[in-house]
């Protein structure tokens, strides 16, 4: 050794697959010893992240402890545009240390129709594995947004790899076939099996959707060529036993609309869930006859939470904290996600041990099962409360952005706009009311002019959005605007000294 401090030579990552506590605590341990950074000699990225960080999370929370530091950790419990930023610092060597979940390496998490896949080698370690490959392919297809999946291998020579990963999944599900097909009971009604064996639940949702696309009768006549052609070479039992299954439940799907079955497979829910849904909807004025404001209000929305928690597919991810499931503490967290609360303010009804542990149950609880689970439920609850009222049109477009409401974490079309071009929620309903001000209501055809708006804004929009709300304090006008204009692949335009908050 040459006596003299080792050089950086870039970030490290320290991966924690299935722990955020020890990811969390690993930060903290590396930044005890470090010394906070000159915020004003910082990239507007840190400055940015880390008035989120605070304003999210609140003034001595981990994450901003740790991103005074230069370093930060990565996973679940984040907001999307933290995830962001923190990937970005670590490219940019801002930050010298991360400690991350899975959620690092899966990158994207955010919905897409298609995946093209350039390469499958990593540098100096092979191709992909199996399990690598699919964890980015099967991001391809998200329900509610593209009806099919698409992976591209944009080299040819590859295709010794994609047999290879076609291989492997064919394995895996017929492995997992097997084994929830050694569970069936004749004695069981489909539903019921349907409830209790999850192995099965691909299987038989795969019939709902033939059902959906061509019909019972045409399903039914196919069916024994789909079934052997899928498991060809494998058990002749399991194929037996599916065979079976598909034939009994067929019988129970051959008189329903296939319309019905169309709406049923486009929600995502098997037919099952959704004749449960469908059935609550019934029974429930609120739900079949409620306008959009009585259902965002506690009251109303725990209405809706009561019907998801009966489905297989949802009540699983919809429990708050151990035990049994209080919908109208699911109802009262959702009603202040959409009104603007932070995490830190909604944390204050999680279990836990420490403040610390508050807010990471409950950013990874509105962050997954509220933005995600919640959000998809609402969209399957519209289409089933459109098919009773036997009209689209019953439904108004504050009915229609409930569920985006929910998963952005706003309360009105022009914010759930701009937090889809990736304005941060803290400051999305001040530009969606100033776009307002000055172009009157945003109309549903006004996409376009709306995203004009925000490109072509100057630093006085942003220093106007922030004016009056927390981040003011916090974070530069002009810092926000250059990171926002970094992220959607703008160029900076210059800021006068003046204007520099």
């Amino acid at each position: 050794m040459s006596g003299q401090a080792p050089r950086s030579i870039g970030p490290s990552l320290a991966m924690f697959p299935s722990s955020r506590v020890e990811a969390e605590q690993a930060a903290l341990r590396m930044a005890t010893d470090k010394t906070e950074i000159d915020l004003a000699r910082a990239p507007p990225e840190l400055r940015v992240a880390l008035a989120l960080a605070v304003d999210e999370y609140g003034e001595d929370s981990d994450l901003a402890q740790c991103l005074r530091k230069g370093v930060s950790f990565h996973h679940s419990a984040l907001s999307g545009e933290l995830r962001y930023l923190v990937e970005r610092l670590a490219a940019m060597g801002t930050l010298d240390f991360i400690a991350a979940t899975t959620t690092l390496a899966q990158g994207m998490n955010f919905p897409v129709a298609s995946v093209v896949i350039h390469s499958v080698s990593k540098p100096g370690a092979g191709p992909l594995s199996p399990a690598e490959f699919w964890n980015i392919a099967g991001r391809a297809g998200r329900v509610g947004l593209s009806e099919k999946g698409v992976v591209v291998f944009a080299n040819s020579g590859h295709r010794e790899h994609w047999e290879l990963y076609s291989r492997y999944l064919s394995d895996k599900m017929v492995s997992a076939m097997a084994e929830a097909v050694g569970n069936l009971r004749d004695s069981d009604s489909i539903k019921w099996t349907y409830r209790v064996n999850e192995g099965l639940r691909p299987f038989i949702q795969y019939i709902g959707h033939s059902v959906a696309r061509q019909g019972a009768a045409a399903t039914a006549s196919d069916l024994e060529r789909l079934v052997t052609a899928s498991f060809a070479g494998k058990s002749q039992d399991v194929q037996v036993a599916l065979l079976r299954l598909a034939r009994r439940y067929l019988g129970e799907v051959a008189d329903k609309p296939r319309n019905y079955m169309k709406v049923a497979d486009q929600t995502g829910l098997a037919s099952f869930s959704f004749d449960e849904l469908y059935a609550s909807i019934a029974g429930d004025s609120v739900l079949a006859t409620a306008d959009a404001a009585e259902l965002g209000r506690p009251d109303g929305m725990k209405h809706l939470i009561d019907a998801l928690a009966k489905l297989p597919e949802l009540s699983l991810a919809l429990e708050k904290g151990h035990g049994m499931i209080d919908t109208m503490a699911v109802a009262r967290v959702v009603n202040q996600w959409i009104n603007g609360a932070s995490v830190k303010e909604i944390s204050a009804s999680f279990p836990g041990g420490s403040e610390a542990e508050k807010v990471r149950e409950a950013g990874k609880y509105v962050f997954g099962k509220v933005s995600q689970t919640v959000s998809w439920g609402a969209h399957a609850f519209l289409r089933g409360r459109a098919m009773l009222s036997g009209n689209d049109h019953s439904l108004t477009q504050e009915h229609r952005m409930l569920p985006a409401y929910i998963q952005y974490g706003v309360n009105n079309p022009a914010s759930v706009l701009a937090s889809i071009l990736g304005v941060p929620r803290q400051i999305a309903p001040r530009i969606a009311a100033l776009y307002d001000e000055r172009n009157g209501q945003l109309l549903p055809e006004d996409g376009v002019k709306f995203k004009n708006f925000l490109h072509k804004g100057p630093v006085e929009l942003w220093r106007d959005a922030i004016s009056g709300t927390r981040l003011a304090e916090r974070v530069s006008a002009a810092d926000l605007r250059n990171v926002w204009r970094d992220a959607q692949g703008l160029e900076h335009q210059a800021v006068p000294a003046a204007d520099r908050d």
